[in-house]
């Protein structure tokens, strides 16, 4: 099945430096043309933003990606309400009409964590004001588009998906090699069967597949950056049986461990 579309920029022109805005009680903002777009997240309070002719409910982490020629409307109704939002203005620097025909309007950020690390290191970089500064804060907010970008065409994430993405990164940082499928499995109530299909639809790989490859790729780097013997470096990535470990080596590297520390490691 094929992924998500790559995102339509590769480069862009910060107009304006970004900011975090706390706005006035009740909040009420109207603008009927930009000369940029505008990339504006709520992260704090409630409101509504009506956006051409439709109305959007505004809560902490929703996105809107705003064409220059949109008018916009965003209210609160509640005097006591204070909207608190982070924004940037910018142009991209080659031919792109996608965020004007389909403009990203009322999405809910599910990537949290990493939006929010990507907004404070921008908001950081304008304090300094230098070509530097203003080149990462350029690679920064397209990794930020790029993550929206992502998640406007990947479908909601059930409680399970979010779980199993938990158990990958666990696994990628080497801290569970050792695990059984059943054992992961089991760590979400789900069958093996049924959670076999659940990881093959996040990572297009079946779960065996995948700890084998990264028990593999474990090994790889161990090769390379230690002078530990095989049987010692079998056992750190999860085997008990080094003869076993040497044959799926051999299967997927099509060497031994030995052949690839003496030919490709060192």
């Amino acid at each position: 099945m094929e992924g998500p579309k790559r995102l339509p920029i590769s480069r862009l022109e910060l107009r304006k430096f970004p900011f975090f805005f706390v706005n006035s009680c009740p909040w009420s903002w109207h603008s009927k043309a930009r000369d940029h777009y505008n990339l504006w997240i709520c992260t704090e309070g409630f409101a509504r933003m009506r956006c051409g002719d439709a109305t959007y409910e505004v809560t902490p982490w929703t996105v809107f990606l705003l064409p220059p020629r949109m008018e916009i409307h965003g209210f609160s109704e509640d005097t006591n309400e204070r909207i608190k939002n982070f924004a940037v203005h910018w142009l991209p620097l080659e031919p792109c009409d996608v965020f004007d025909q389909s403009p990203i309007l009322g999405h809910d950020l599910r990537e949290v964590d990493t939006a929010q690390s990507l907004m404070q290191s921008i908001s950081r970089l304008s304090v300094h004001r230098d070509p530097l500064s203003t080149q990462q804060s350029e690679w920064s907010l397209l990794q930020l588009l790029s993550l929206i970008w992502r998640e406007v065409q990947t479908p909601n994430e059930s409680s399970v998906d979010r779980l199993i993405y938990r158990q990958i990164e666990r696994i990628r940082s080497g801290e569970d090699l050792f695990l059984s499928v059943e054992s992961l499995a089991a760590e979400v109530h789900l069958s093996r069967i049924h959670y076999g299909r659940c990881f093959k639809k996040i990572t297009k790989e079946a779960p065996n597949q995948f700890l084998i490859r990264q028990r593999i790729e474990r090994a790889c780097m161990l090769l390379r950056e230690t002078d530990w013997t095989i049987e010692v470096l079998a056992e750190r990535v999860g085997y008990k049986d080094v003869f076993f470990f040497c044959r799926q080596f051999k299967r997927v590297m099509q060497m031994t461990p030995r052949q690839y520390r003496q030919g490709v490691g060192r």
